[in-house]
This record gives structure tokens, C-alpha cells and sequence, in this order.
């Protein structure tokens, strides 16, 4: 295939209002002139040879639903002026080369239904404005470099279907808070630093399938609560966590939760019965 950059002049297509070029060998640096395209309402450039910034000029889009720019060789930070984007429904920028923190003003965008920024080499804190996101279904922030407690703000999305921070630096409890979450189905905080006891709360959540806390360090007791397994297979490692003195540490908050993995923590599975699903 032949690569080659993205024109400029596409900066000049003053009516246009989708633009989808994914998968096209494109190369060279996302042009800043896309910020004029006032009309765009579908910005998709996955899975290209793009590299250089993100343009702050982006940000100028008010209209702009979908920004798409995944599996490309983009680095630099997350520009703030992102957080105009007041259409925006859909943002992924997973699988690049990013760095510095998640902005704040990320959390402006409350029509926001997608947040998929997984292995993008961020770091620092993951923002508690995210929990003024109210329409969020998914958020995937695996594979970072985050650190510091998981927001208890989180707790507020009650549409949330998808949410994933494993295999990043979060320390701290997991916040109770998270068993408001009545529409969840995926929860991944596996491969952290996390600490302390797993919240009773968490069998507060009726439809949650997939279920992966390996990889803490998490202590005490299994909540009598989340006994309630379809299918099981648990052996104690010698650990200070148990439940009622049987050897498992299977936290599965109803029968409808058929997956789940926490091994790595002081006790764990002995065999999981799928894996976290690749989509998370």
C-alpha cells in the first residue's frame, strides 16, 4: 500500500460533515486545518501511520459527534481544548504513544458515551470529573501508567456498562461507591496496587458478568453476600482472605456473573472459567 500524508487542503471543505479515511496508510501529522471544518460531526482516522500531535485546533469542532484517531503513532498529551467538543458522543485515542495526564476538562463532555484511551501512555491521576459524565457506557482506560485512588465519583454513572482500569498503578480501596453502578456488566481493576478489603457493595450490581481483581493486594474477608455462583473452582493459597472457612475468593455479586478471575490476589482462582473479554 502506498502511504502518504493527509492534505491540508481538507482544512478548505468548509460543508463536510463526515470524514473517514481509517485503515489508508496514511502518514505524516494530523493537519491542524481540520479545526475549520465547522460542519464535521465523524472524525475517523484509525489505524493509520499518523504521528505528531494531537492538533489543539480540534477543539474548534462544535459539531463533531465521533473523533476516532486510535492505532496511530500519535504522541504529546491529550489537548484540554478537547474537552469543547460539546456534540461529542464517541473519543478514542487508544493505542498510541501519548503522555502526560488525562485532562480535567475531559469531564466537560456530558454527552460523552465512549471513552476508549487504553495503552496510550498516560500517566497521573484518573480525573474525578469523570463522574459528571452521566451517558458514559463505556470506559476503558487499561494499560496506562495511572496512578493514585480509583475515583469514588465513578460511582455516579449509572449507565456505565464497560469500565476498565487494570494494568495501571492505582492504589488505594476499591470505593464502595462503584456498587451504584446498576448497568455494569464488565469490571476490570486487575493489576494495580490495590489494597484493603473488596466493598459488600459490589453485590449490589445485578448484571455484572465479567469480574477481574488479580494482581492486588487485597485483604480480609469475602463478603458473606457474594457467595451466590453458577460456576466455581476456587482453592485458599494461604492467605488472611477467606469466607466463613471456605477456601475461595470467587466475588461474584449474583448468578448472572459467570466470569470471573482474582487471581495474583493473596487467594485466588485456580482455574478462571473465561477471560476478561477482549473488547475491554
Amino acid at each position: 500500500m502506498q502511504r502518504s500524508p493527509l492534505p491540508r487542503e481538507l482544512g478548505d471543505l468548509s460543508s463536510l460533515m463526515t470524514l473517514e479515511l481509517g485503515h489508508n496508510g496514511l502518514t505524516g501529522s494530523v493537519p491542524a486545518e481540520l479545526g475549520r471544518l465547522s460542519s464535521l460531526s465523524t472524525l475517523d482516522l484509525y489505524a493509520n501511520g499518523l504521528s505528531g500531535e494531537i492538533p489543539r485546533e480540534l477543539g474548534d469542532l462544535s459539531n463533531l459527534m465521533t473523533l476516532e484517531l486510535g492505532h496511530n503513532g500519535l504522541t504529546g498529551s491529550v489537548p484540554a481544548e478537547l474537552g469543547r467538543l460539546s456534540s461529542l458522543s464517541t473519543l478514542e485515542l487508544y493505542d498510541n504513544g501519548l503522555s502526560g495526564e488525562m485532562p480535567r476538562e475531559l469531564g466537560n463532555l456530558i454527552r460523552l458515551r465512549l471513552l476508549r484511551l487504553r495503552e496510550s501512555g498516560l500517566t497521573g491521576e484518573v480525573p474525578r470529573e469523570l463522574g459528571n459524565l452521566v451517558h458514559l457506557q463505556n470506559l476503558d482506560l487499561r494499560q496506562n501508567g495511572l496512578s493514585g485512588e480509583v475515583p469514588a465519583e465513578l460511582g455516579r454513572l449509572a449507565r456505565l456498562e464497560y469500565l476498565g482500569l487494570g494494568h495501571n498503578g492505582l492504589t488505594g480501596r476499591i470505593p464502595p461507591e462503584l456498587g451504584r453502578l446498576g448497568n455494569l456488566r464488565s469490571l476490570s481493576l486487575a493489576d494495580n496496587a490495590l489494597t484493603g478489603a473488596i466493598p459488600a457493595e459490589l453485590a449490589d450490581i445485578p448484571f455484572l458478568e465479567w469480574l477481574n481483581l488479580g494482581g492486588n493486594a487485597l485483604t480480609g474477608c469475602v463478603p458473606t453476600a457474594l457467595r451466590a455462583v453458577e460456576h466455581h473452582d476456587f482453592e485458599r493459597m494461604g492467605s488472611p482472605i477467606a469466607e466463613g472457612g471456605a477456601p475461595s475468593l470467587l466475588v461474584i455479586p449474583a448468578p448472572w456473573c459467570r466470569h470471573s478471575r482474582l487471581g495474583g490476589n493473596p487467594a485466588r482462582l485456580r482455574r478462571a472459567s473465561a477471560e476478561f473479554p477482549p473488547s475491554l
